[in-house]
């Protein structure tokens, strides 16, 4: 059993266990739930400032959760591969650098794959490399929205060429 420091307590420690003190917690959080709800609701309408400020700073915080999730729900439906949760850590760096893997632009928090807000071009995504080999971290390219859009309608080496014509022509 492990309990938790209590200075004020004679021994220096917390009356109960952190499993009892979990599961107390969890009985109060079920039986008051309605009550917090409603408070929380009021607390939003009252604040929504505050209320969209704190969504936006969280989104940008863990941009990597929002893709990690939409891609695990993507896997689980179609049956394709999945190990990112195996490269957490790697997956995780790789999105903070906040930069596209093929073209090196600056990537942006926003909506799509199951976040709430808008979708920019240069929204973070995910490409898988080769469709059919799902999430592996050896398959997956952090990218911004249009490139990934692009490929997936085109694919790589039509993009290549069409990038390249267009270049060549200005």
């Amino acid at each position: 059993m492990d309990f938790k420091p209590e200075p004020r307590s004679a021994d220096g420690l917390r009356y109960e266990c952190m499993e009892c003190s979990r599961e107390r917690g969890r009985r109060y959080h079920t039986a008051n739930k309605a009550t917090r709800n409603a408070m929380a609701k009021q607390r939003r309408a009252e604040n929504p400032e505050r209320d969209r400020k704190y969504n936006e700073n969280y989104r940008r915080k863990f941009v990597w959760r929002g893709v990690f999730q939409h891609a695990k729900k993507r896997a689980a439906r179609f049956g394709w591969a999945f190990d990112l949760d195996q490269h957490l850590e790697v997956f995780k760096a790789r999105i903070e650098r906040m930069t596209c893997e093929m073209t090196g632009v600056t990537l942006v928090p926003g909506g799509g794959a199951g976040n709430q807000g808008k979708r920019y071009w240069n929204t973070v995504s995910l490409d898988r490399i080769e469709p059919d080999k799902g999430y592996t971290i050896r398959n997956v390219r952090i990218v911004c929205w249009a490139m990934n859009c692009a490929m997936g309608t085109w694919g790589e080496a039509v993009l290549k060429e069409l990038m390249a014509t267009w270049i060549n022509k200005g």
